[in-house]
């Protein structure tokens, strides 16, 4: 039986192998209704532009967007020389996605021996995603999404997923978290200002040592505490003893190694002048730390001493007439006679009268003193009284 082949113009169909394909990923197209007789010519198109070779399949790496096509030139003996067209098909490209995992941190704080179980979240890991854990380099637990292990501070701790989902980027990712655990003892090292208290193993403190203390429940994984406690040198600041001033400056001197120095009126000087009575007070800081220090200076006692006579006779003794005493400042007397004239006045306290008036010898009488003078702070004291001038041997 003979088949007669109708004469005319051959068409016929291709197709993708894979269709949707992953981008970048090669495609092989064939013809499906192969045609055209043993010796056929075959011709592959890739957006009009003649491709590939003479065969019934055509392998190439599709870009968005690209359209096939092929053509073939019969041989058979019906249509000898006509020229077969196949549809054009383009293929579907599913972009490539990253593989990626990330590892949930536990809650903290990580009590010490408490075992901790961590998570993996993949992203584009597929319908198989597999595990592989690391603690400090070694391989540990299963091949699952969840890990639970006892830790110790500073392990690093890997997890690595291999991907079984189509069009990726990467098949492998990992994530690294290093995990921190709270010792149940927490050591304290504290300095503070020399003699100030610190409340420690049940108690206010201010002597440098070590310390114990339980905590009962603990707190945050703490069970034991331990302080170091230290303190700095003591600021010796010693501006003096409380003392009178009388009619000098005294200097205060507050100088420590190191220190800035406020004085009570706001001055910043190591050492202060003190020309008044009062109270003076002095901050010393060193390296943070301070301690102050004050004395008090009063006022210098006075203690005057007036004679009731004197004996202007040249042997010496008892030759002028003078108060005795110390702390006086401001001081002023004149000596009238019975008449109420002034026959002496001085303003200073030495060296006295020496019982003449305008060059003569005054005669031996009862004469009358007044007297003025300051003390410390200012006051004003007056004095009135009564002489009784002698001349022995006249």
């Amino acid at each position: 039986m003979v088949v007669v082949n109708p004469a005319g113009l051959m068409n016929f169909l291709i197709a993708a192998s894979a269709n949707p394909l992953c981008a970048g990923t090669a495609d092989t197209f064939s013809v499906t209704t192969p045609i055209g007789g043993p010796t056929a010519i075959f011709q592959w198109y890739v957006n009009g532009i003649a491709s590939g070779s003479n065969q019934p399949e055509f392998i190439y790496t599709p870009a968005y967007g690209d359209t096939g096509q092929c053509t073939i030139v019969s041989d058979d003996f019906c249509t000898p020389g006509n020229i077969a067209y196949s549809q054009k098909i383009g293929v579907n490209l599913m972009p490539l996605v990253p593989v990626d995992v990330s590892i949930t941190p536990p809650p903290t704080p990580l009590c010490h021996g408490v075992p901790v179980t961590l998570t993996a979240n993949p992203t584009n890991g597929g319908t198989l995603p597999a595990y592989q854990w690391f603690v400090n380099g070694a391989a540990a637990g299963t091949d699952s999404s969840v890990f639970s292990y006892n830790p110790a501070s500073g392990d690093r701790v890997i997890c690595i997923l291999t991907s079984n989902q189509d069009c990726i980027l990467n098949s492998q990712a990992s994530d690294t978290l290093v995990i921190n655990v709270t010792a149940p003892l927490n050591v304290i090292d504290t300095t503070l200002c020399f003699g100030t208290p610190y409340f420690v193993q049940g108690g206010w403190q201010t002597i440098a040592g070590t310390y114990h203390d339980t905590l009962s429940p603990p707190v945050n994984c703490i069970h034991y505490i331990e302080t170091h406690l230290t303190y700095k040198p003591a600021i010796n600041v010693n501006i003096g003893s409380d003392t009178i001033l009388c009619g000098n400056t005294i200097t205060l001197s507050a100088y420590v190694a190191g220190g800035t120095y406020l004085w009570q009126d706001g001055s910043t000087d190591s050492v202060y002048f003190v020309t008044l009575p009062g109270e003076y007070r002095v901050l010393v800081s060193v390296d943070g730390c301070a301690h102050s220090d004050s004395v008090n200076i009063g006022e210098c006692p006075v203690n005057i001493w007036f004679p009731n006579a004197f004996t202007p006779n040249g042997d010496g003794p008892n030759d002028t007439y003078h108060p005795v005493g110390t702390g006086i400042e401001n001081f002023s007397m004149q000596i009238f006679n019975r008449w109420g004239v002034m026959v002496f006045e001085t303003f200073s306290p030495e060296p006295g009268w020496d019982g003449n008036y305008k060059g003569s010898p005054c005669t031996e009488e009862t004469y009358v003193f007044k007297a003025s003078f300051g003390v410390n702070g200012g006051e004003v004291k007056q004095v009135t009284g009564t002489i009784t001038l002698q001349r022995p041997g006249h």
